[in-house]
């Protein structure tokens, strides 16, 4: 998908070298560790999504996974997301979310949960604004829970 000159799109085995750049870039020079990069160059496409931009390349990601506790229910935990320090401030965290959450509920996704801190307060409004609510004030000091529903699924079933 087409976003504002970025594509939106599932990650590519050939992504990983920027994508791992990007990762390192945002969480403090972390890399990815090789059962991470296996899992991503066999099932990245449905597990991370990216923003590209035409002339800079992949400048974000939000990453996911199921959670032991919540895949019986249907739901998939968004373990990260991310983006470039000089293309902060555009929605981009935002279209990621809501992308992601309409693909992920098309295939019958029931929700999507994630543990954002306190302190990140442009994760948080970018979560809020995409449709995400907070779960669990007391769930951590430092993290809140929020989830995203499925519109399309009733409680009931």
């Amino acid at each position: 998908m087409e976003r504002d000159g970025l594509e939106l799109r599932g990650l590519r085995p050939a992504d990983l070298r920027r994508l791992s750049k990007l990762h390192g870039l945002l969480r403090s020079g972390a890399k990815l560790n090789v059962w991470r990069l296996l899992l991503f160059c066999v099932a990245g496409r449905k597990l991370i999504l990216v923003a590209e931009n035409a002339t800079a390349g992949i400048i974000a990601f939000e990453m996911f996974y199921f959670r032991k506790d919540e895949s019986a229910s249907g739901i998939i935990h968004e373990a990260f997301i991310g983006v470039h320090p000089d293309f902060r401030n555009r929605g981009i965290s935002k279209s990621l979310r809501t992308h992601s959450s309409k693909s992920y509920f098309s295939s019958g996704i029931r929700g999507i949960s994630t543990n954002i801190s306190r302190e990140n307060v442009a994760s948080l409004a970018s979560a809020l604004c995409a449709g995400f609510t907070i779960q669990d004030h007391t769930s951590t000091h430092e993290k809140l829970s929020l989830f995203l529903g499925n519109p399309s699924l009733d409680d009931d079933a």
